[in-house]
């Protein structure tokens, strides 16, 4: 009787901590937002780090991301690289290519980041990528179907 008794317990108290695991996941994946996962994103891109970048997608963020003015600009671009217009807003792409870092534009592209996409200058990928021959030769073989 106090085998079975303690076999109750045992199973009770395992049902009890895989419910607070449960719960403790749950409470972790709401406070990852999408937002907090796209600034992540937003902070790997400028850091250069492709494999954080990959990793960040894989958690769900979205490689169209665009950033916020005016507090993501700062430490990302200097004035001169933001221009007069520091609410551009561009997206994880365009900083990826106007650094180029073309391992990280590669892996934006390949996740779907949209080559189409506009600042609110009218600017494209390619114009931010126009210091950077390589990258924007690589973006449109992408645009071409050559990868």
């Amino acid at each position: 009787m106090k085998i079975y008794f303690l076999r109750a317990k045992a199973k009770f108290f395992a049902v009890v901590v895989t419910i607070l695991l449960g719960a403790l996941l749950l409470v972790n994946a709401r406070s990852n937002t999408k937002g907090n996962i796209n600034d992540s994103l937003v902070n790997a891109v400028r850091g250069g780090d492709a494999s954080l970048v990959k990793a960040e997608l894989m958690r769900g963020a979205d490689p169209n991301t665009r950033l916020k003015p005016p507090g993501y600009w700062s430490g990302i671009m200097s004035d001169e690289e933001a221009g007069d217009e520091p609410s551009r807003e561009p997206t994880v792409l365009m900083l990826a290519a106007m650094r180029g870092n073309i391992a990280t534009t590669k892996i934006l592209l390949d996740d779907g980041a949209n080559i189409n996409l506009k600042d609110n200058m009218g600017n494209t990928v390619f114009d931010w990528a126009s210091g950077h021959p390589e990258v924007v030769q690589y973006i449109k073989k992408y645009a071409s179907g050559f990868r």
